[in-house]
């Protein structure tokens, strides 16, 4: 009885919704028969998040082994995803196998996307498949669409957060969400609209965290999206879709309240009132006899406006105030053909390009003689990728993959006074540099039977330096370095995984030796980004569910990691040293259940000397989940049940105790 429902528990958390997946959307290594998922692959299901109540894609972190959060902060105010250490730029950001970036600054805002569009997440650690492209130096996270499988389907869900908070104008309601899907599959085609809404706040101050500055107005966030697919299948096998997207949203900065006393939060009061994104894309799959073709083309549109403002209330333009515009767009495409070879072998070669061009200026409005032009700038990404996969039998497999990237950086401009001139402000290029790189990896995996894989892995990767990181001179502070050079990083792995009767286990250890890392050096005055940089990271990843009772199930993971910047008294940030998540979930009967999670970090530093850093932390969350029928469920719950004050980075607190409610309807 047990093995049945903990393989019912299982299918449940891990399976359910595997129908839905937009399988045009995934990205794979060809791995032996029972790696699923492929060895240094997270997959996290539409389930797993609900569970977890993962609104937006950074809070899928939390129960990822090897993932941490980089929360919330600094006057950008925004949230990204750390995987074994290597920042968000370094481990880029995919939606259906689509890259999707600010192309400036190679970032992206994973706060402003809810996962309620999603059916799963990837997240590929170290070796990730060179299929993806360039500048995944330690990874990659692809966001995978739900696509309708049924006649007649729809989704409704509606969440909010309630909380007690501190201070002017407090907002009880701090935390509202609605989100829907409706879709159609049919003999030929499908067809789906989604769309999702939320509305936040600052949230609950925790217990003894106390600030002199009104945080009414911290960290506002309003985000919509909506979005449109349509599909073709002439057969079982073929498949031709188009998406459309598009999000508008507003946010003011999270606002600091920590002691040190020079960080660049700490009296910066920005506001966005446009964080925009409109996006268009093709995917396809036409399936031959002995071999594929898989296609895309897509165009990515970014508008952002940022204003700084003289206060918490983020109501007033600064006395010396500006208003920053980003006009970005990226276009691209590629395509994948996979030809079977032999029986036990299979090669894939994948060509790709895209293209980044940025455009900004910054206005004055109380003085507006200081108004610029537009500045635009351009970089063209060129990758040509080759995978192969032999099977030696069924139970071991060799994948060896290899990619060419070539970045043309095509322009660069500035308003300003270039370092080799003297004269007033004017409109300059800087000069340009062009870089390529080669990648290689290998991923050999074993199973000794059908329940077991183990495996070993390892990758040379890329990563080439953003617009930002080459042009900008971040308010005058930083001196510009055009032809700074890519870093470079080899990645190793090893891991085990089991299933047994009634649990599973999994484990990895893995090591990253990173070179010309780009680091700030002090060049007179200024700062300038160069390649001096050495740095390793180390770690192990330890996992196990188990199913203890006939309705009880459990589950725990735990990463160990450690960092090492090779230069006395200097730290990587923001790489907690111990975390950990732990769960248990109780079935009281067919329409109840119990969850209970935990979990925390401990050992990151937020600044590079080391001098501030976050507190450790164990947070508890609990919710109670009544399943009405089998359409309608409710759930109601505390995060941060013991109102633990908490954060991810020095001076920016997380919310404290906090009551979630959710209601969802599927038909």
């Amino acid at each position: 009885m047990k093995k049945h429902l903990f393989l019912s528990f299982a299918l449940c958390s891990v399976l359910f919704g595997a129908d839905d997946v937009f399988d045009l959307g995934v990205v794979e290594i060809s791995t032996n028969k029972n790696a699923t998922p492929p060895p240094g692959v997270e997959k996290i299901s539409k389930t797993q998040m609900e569970l977890n109540n993962a609104i937006s894609v950074t809070d899928v972190a939390i129960a990822t082994p090897g993932v941490s959060i980089k929360g919330a902060s600094g006057s950008r105010n925004e949230s990204m995803i750390n995987v074994r250490g290597f920042t968000s730029t370094r481990v880029p950001i995919y939606i259906d196998g689509i890259p999707v970036y600010v192309p400036y600054d190679g970032n992206m805002d994973l706060g402003r996307f809810t996962t309620a569009d999603l059916s799963q997440i990837d997240i590929s650690k170290g070796a990730s498949s060179v299929l993806y492209g360039p500048n995944s130096l330690g990874g990659v996270i692809n966001l995978v669409s739900i696509k309708p499988t049924k006649e007649l389907e729809a989704e409704l869900h509606y969440g909010m957060k309630y909380g007690s908070t501190k201070g002017e104008a407090s907002k009880n309601l701090f935390d509202s969400r609605e989100d829907f899907r409706v879709g159609t599959k049919q003999e030929k085609f499908y067809l789906q609209a989604t769309g999702s809404f939320r509305e936040g706040y600052n949230g609950p101050t925790p217990d003894g965290i106390y600030s002199t500055t009104d945080l009414s107005h911290s960290n506002e966030t309003r985000d919509k999206k909506i979005g449109l697919k349509v599909g073709f299948t002439p057969n079982d096998t073929d498949e031709y879709s188009l998406t459309y997207a598009k999000q508008e949203g507003d946010k003011t900065a999270k606002i600091y309240q920590g002691e040190n006393p020079n960080s660049l939060g700490k009296d910066r009061y920005w506001y966005w009132p446009d964080w925009n994104k409109e996006s268009w894309y093709f995917l396809s799959d036409t399936q031959f006899d002995g071999w594929y073709i898989k296609s895309k083309i897509y165009y990515d549109k970014f508008i952002n406006e940022l204003q700084n403002m003289a206060n918490s209330k983020f109501n007033t333009i600064a006395k010396q105030g500006w208003v920053s515009y980003y006009d970005d767009y990226s276009f691209g495409g590629g395509i994948e053909v996979g030809v079977d070879t032999s029986d036990n072998n299979i090669i894939k070669f994948a060509p790709s390009f895209k293209e980044d061009v940025h455009k900004e200026r910054n206005l004055y409005p109380k003085l507006p003689t200081d108004n610029e032009p537009w500045q635009k700038s351009k970089d063209r990404m060129y990758s040509f990728a080759i995978e192969d996969t032999y099977s030696f039998g069924e139970m071991t497999s060799l994948t060896i993959g290899a990619r060419y990237d070539k970045r043309d950086a095509v322009s660069a401009q500035e308003f300003g006074v270039p370092e080799w001139a003297r004269s007033a402000n004017y409109l300059f290029n800087f000069p340009t540099k062009d870089d390529d790189a080669f990648n290689y990896q290998a991923l050999l995996e074993h199973s000794f039977d059908d329940k077991d894989s183990i495996y070993a892995s390892f990758a040379k990767k890329t990563y080439f330096p953003t617009l930002k990181e080459r042009y900008s001179s971040r308010f005058n502070r930083y001196l510009q370095n055009p032809n700074l050079a890519p870093e470079q990083s080899l990645n190793y792995e090893i891991g085990y995984k089991r299933d047994f009767d009634s649990f599973d286990i999994s484990s990895a250890l893995f090591y990253s030796d990173i070179s010309d890392k780009i680091e700030a050096i002090k060049v007179g005055a200024l700062e300038q980004n160069q390649n001096v940089g050495k740095a390793e990271i180390y770690g192990v990843e330890l996992g196990a569910n188990a199913m203890l009772l006939d309705n009880l199930k459990i589950g725990t993971n735990y990463t160990y990691m450690h960092s090492d910047a090779k230069q006395e008294g200097i730290y990587l940030t923001d790489i907690p040293k111990h975390k950990f998540f732990a769960y248990a979930d109780l079935k009281l009967n067919s329409k109840f259940r119990v969850y209970l999670s935990e979990y925390g970090q401990t050992g990151a530093k937020s600044n590079s000397d080391g001098t501030y850093s976050p507190a450790g932390f164990a947070v508890t969350n609990l919710k109670l989940i009544y399943d009405a029928t089998k359409n309608l469920s409710f759930d109601l719950g505390v995060e941060n049940l013991f109102d633990k004050a908490y954060a991810y980075t020095d001076g920016y607190y997380e919310n404290g105790r906090t009551f979630v409610f959710n209601a969802r309807y599927k038909y």
